[in-house]
Protein backbone atom coordinates (compact mmCIF):
# COMPACT_ATOMS: atom_id res chain seq x y z
CA UNK A 1 0.00 0.00 0.00
CA UNK A 2 2.74 2.46 0.89
CA UNK A 3 4.53 1.65 -2.34
CA UNK A 4 1.46 2.37 -4.51
CA UNK A 5 0.86 5.77 -2.84
CA UNK A 6 4.49 6.83 -3.23
CA UNK A 7 5.23 6.82 0.50
CA UNK A 8 7.75 4.00 0.12
CA UNK A 9 10.22 3.27 -2.69
CA UNK A 10 9.12 0.69 -5.25
CA UNK A 11 10.62 -2.76 -4.89
CA UNK A 12 13.53 -3.22 -7.26
CA UNK A 13 15.00 -6.74 -7.32
CA UNK A 14 18.03 -5.47 -9.28
CA UNK A 15 19.02 -3.10 -6.46
CA UNK A 16 19.31 -5.95 -3.95
CA UNK A 17 21.52 -8.11 -6.18
CA UNK A 18 25.15 -8.43 -5.06
CA UNK A 19 27.57 -6.66 -7.39
CA UNK A 20 30.23 -8.86 -8.97
CA UNK A 21 33.53 -7.09 -8.13
CA UNK A 22 35.23 -8.54 -11.25
CA UNK A 23 32.83 -6.69 -13.59
CA UNK A 24 32.87 -3.05 -14.52
CA UNK A 25 29.58 -1.62 -13.12
CA UNK A 26 29.30 0.83 -16.04
CA UNK A 27 29.58 -1.99 -18.58
CA UNK A 28 26.96 -4.00 -16.64
CA UNK A 29 24.57 -1.03 -16.66
CA UNK A 30 25.10 -0.45 -20.41
CA UNK A 31 24.55 -4.13 -21.15
CA UNK A 32 21.34 -4.16 -19.15
CA UNK A 33 20.12 -1.01 -20.87
CA UNK A 34 20.82 -2.51 -24.30
CA UNK A 35 19.05 -5.73 -23.32
CA UNK A 36 15.96 -3.86 -22.18
CA UNK A 37 15.80 -1.91 -25.45
CA UNK A 38 16.74 -4.87 -27.64
CA UNK A 39 13.86 -7.12 -26.57
CA UNK A 40 11.24 -4.50 -27.35
CA UNK A 41 12.90 -3.59 -30.66
CA UNK A 42 13.06 -7.24 -31.69
CA UNK A 43 9.39 -7.79 -30.86
CA UNK A 44 8.43 -4.75 -32.96
CA UNK A 45 10.49 -5.93 -35.91
CA UNK A 46 8.98 -9.43 -35.98
CA UNK A 47 6.01 -10.22 -38.19
CA UNK A 48 2.79 -11.35 -36.48
CA UNK A 49 3.34 -14.85 -37.90
CA UNK A 50 6.88 -15.06 -36.47
CA UNK A 51 5.68 -13.76 -33.07
CA UNK A 52 2.98 -16.44 -33.14
CA UNK A 53 5.56 -19.13 -33.92
CA UNK A 54 7.79 -17.95 -31.07
CA UNK A 55 4.82 -17.93 -28.68
CA UNK A 56 3.83 -21.44 -29.77
CA UNK A 57 7.40 -22.67 -29.23
CA UNK A 58 7.44 -21.09 -25.76
CA UNK A 59 4.11 -22.74 -24.92
CA UNK A 60 5.42 -26.13 -26.06
CA UNK A 61 8.52 -25.65 -23.91
CA UNK A 62 6.41 -24.66 -20.94
CA UNK A 63 3.67 -27.28 -21.30
CA UNK A 64 5.75 -30.14 -22.70
CA UNK A 65 6.28 -31.86 -26.03
CA UNK A 66 3.80 -33.65 -28.25
CA UNK A 67 4.81 -37.14 -27.13
CA UNK A 68 3.16 -36.81 -23.73
CA UNK A 69 -0.27 -38.09 -22.84
CA UNK A 70 -3.32 -36.05 -23.80
CA UNK A 71 -3.67 -32.83 -21.87
CA UNK A 72 -5.58 -29.62 -22.09
CA UNK A 73 -4.61 -26.17 -20.96
CA UNK A 74 -7.10 -24.22 -18.90
CA UNK A 75 -6.78 -20.51 -19.71
CA UNK A 76 -8.24 -17.40 -18.12
CA UNK A 77 -10.97 -15.19 -19.58
CA UNK A 78 -8.32 -12.55 -20.33
CA UNK A 79 -6.11 -15.06 -22.16
CA UNK A 80 -9.11 -16.39 -24.10
CA UNK A 81 -10.04 -12.86 -25.22
CA UNK A 82 -6.42 -12.15 -26.22
CA UNK A 83 -6.32 -15.33 -28.30
CA UNK A 84 -9.65 -14.52 -29.96
CA UNK A 85 -8.43 -10.97 -30.67
CA UNK A 86 -5.28 -12.41 -32.25
CA UNK A 87 -7.39 -14.65 -34.49
CA UNK A 88 -9.61 -11.68 -35.36
CA UNK A 89 -6.62 -9.49 -36.30
CA UNK A 90 -5.26 -12.30 -38.49
CA UNK A 91 -8.73 -12.56 -40.14
CA UNK A 92 -8.68 -16.31 -39.55
CA UNK A 93 -11.57 -18.41 -40.71
CA UNK A 94 -13.26 -19.77 -37.62
CA UNK A 95 -15.34 -22.91 -37.42
CA UNK A 96 -17.59 -22.45 -34.41
CA UNK A 97 -20.14 -24.83 -32.99
CA UNK A 98 -22.55 -24.47 -30.10
CA UNK A 99 -23.36 -27.86 -28.61
CA UNK A 100 -26.34 -28.19 -26.28
CA UNK A 101 -26.59 -31.99 -26.37
CA UNK A 102 -25.66 -34.79 -28.77
CA UNK A 103 -28.98 -34.14 -30.52
CA UNK A 104 -28.94 -30.31 -30.56
CA UNK A 105 -26.08 -28.27 -31.98
CA UNK A 106 -25.37 -25.53 -34.52
CA UNK A 107 -22.29 -24.58 -36.49
CA UNK A 108 -21.07 -21.62 -38.51
CA UNK A 109 -17.88 -20.92 -40.47
CA UNK A 110 -17.01 -17.25 -40.46
CA UNK A 111 -14.75 -14.63 -38.97
CA UNK A 112 -14.67 -13.00 -35.57
CA UNK A 113 -16.39 -9.70 -36.27
CA UNK A 114 -16.86 -8.41 -32.73
CA UNK A 115 -15.16 -9.16 -29.44
CA UNK A 116 -15.47 -7.60 -26.00
CA UNK A 117 -15.52 -9.00 -22.47
CA UNK A 118 -19.28 -9.56 -22.86
CA UNK A 119 -19.76 -10.54 -26.51
CA UNK A 120 -18.05 -12.61 -29.16
CA UNK A 121 -19.67 -12.60 -32.59
CA UNK A 122 -18.49 -15.03 -35.24
CA UNK A 123 -20.23 -14.05 -38.47
CA UNK A 124 -20.49 -15.85 -41.81
CA UNK A 125 -22.07 -12.99 -43.76
CA UNK A 126 -18.71 -11.75 -45.08
CA UNK A 127 -18.27 -15.16 -46.70
CA UNK A 128 -20.45 -17.22 -48.96
CA UNK A 129 -23.13 -18.45 -46.62
CA UNK A 130 -23.60 -22.18 -46.09
CA UNK A 131 -26.52 -23.42 -44.06
CA UNK A 132 -29.24 -21.51 -42.28
CA UNK A 133 -27.14 -19.74 -39.61
CA UNK A 134 -25.43 -16.37 -40.13
CA UNK A 135 -23.58 -16.03 -36.86
CA UNK A 136 -22.83 -17.33 -33.40
CA UNK A 137 -22.98 -14.98 -30.41
CA UNK A 138 -21.89 -15.78 -26.89
CA UNK A 139 -20.92 -13.95 -23.71
CA UNK A 140 -17.41 -15.04 -22.68
CA UNK A 141 -17.74 -13.52 -19.20
CA UNK A 142 -20.55 -16.00 -18.40
CA UNK A 143 -18.36 -19.00 -19.27
CA UNK A 144 -17.40 -21.48 -16.57
CA UNK A 145 -14.13 -22.56 -18.18
CA UNK A 146 -11.89 -21.99 -21.20
CA UNK A 147 -9.76 -24.87 -22.50
CA UNK A 148 -7.14 -24.51 -25.22
CA UNK A 149 -6.12 -27.52 -27.31
CA UNK A 150 -4.03 -28.20 -30.36
CA UNK A 151 -3.53 -31.24 -32.58
CA UNK A 152 -1.50 -33.05 -29.90
CA UNK A 153 -4.61 -33.26 -27.71
CA UNK A 154 -6.67 -35.07 -30.35
CA UNK A 155 -7.25 -38.81 -30.64
CA UNK A 156 -4.58 -40.34 -32.93
CA UNK A 157 -7.03 -40.88 -35.80
CA UNK A 158 -7.69 -37.10 -36.00
CA UNK A 159 -4.35 -35.57 -34.98
CA UNK A 160 -2.81 -35.35 -38.47
CA UNK A 161 -5.89 -33.69 -39.98
CA UNK A 162 -6.07 -31.19 -37.11
CA UNK A 163 -2.34 -30.43 -37.36
CA UNK A 164 -2.65 -29.71 -41.09
CA UNK A 165 -5.83 -27.60 -40.98
CA UNK A 166 -6.06 -25.77 -37.63
CA UNK A 167 -3.80 -23.52 -35.59
CA UNK A 168 -5.61 -24.51 -32.43
CA UNK A 169 -9.00 -24.79 -30.87
CA UNK A 170 -10.71 -23.54 -27.78
CA UNK A 171 -13.59 -25.06 -25.84
CA UNK A 172 -15.71 -22.60 -23.90
CA UNK A 173 -17.86 -24.30 -21.27
CA UNK A 174 -21.13 -22.80 -20.06
CA UNK A 175 -23.63 -24.18 -17.54
CA UNK A 176 -25.94 -25.73 -20.15
CA UNK A 177 -23.80 -26.00 -23.30
CA UNK A 178 -20.32 -25.54 -24.70
CA UNK A 179 -18.84 -23.72 -27.65
CA UNK A 180 -16.11 -25.23 -29.86
CA UNK A 181 -13.96 -22.69 -31.71
CA UNK A 182 -11.48 -23.93 -34.33
CA UNK A 183 -9.04 -21.42 -35.88
CA UNK A 184 -8.13 -22.52 -39.39
CA UNK A 185 -4.59 -22.08 -40.63
CA UNK A 186 -3.93 -19.32 -43.14
CA UNK A 187 -2.93 -20.12 -46.70
CA UNK A 188 0.82 -19.80 -46.10
CA UNK A 189 0.61 -22.16 -43.11
CA UNK A 190 -1.13 -24.97 -45.00
CA UNK A 191 1.07 -27.81 -46.23
CA UNK A 192 1.78 -27.79 -49.95
CA UNK A 193 0.23 -30.60 -51.95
Amino acid sequence: MLESTGQAPKFNPEADKPVDPTKNPHAVALGRLGGLKGGAARAEALSPRKRSQIAAKAARARWGGGNQSRRQMTITLEDAILLLQKWREERRLIQCGLVYSPEISSCVVGRIEEITATIVKIDARSLRRRGSFDSVLFNPSSAIEFLFHDWRDAPPEFSQQLQEAYEGHMFVRFRNCHCEIYAMKTGDELPST
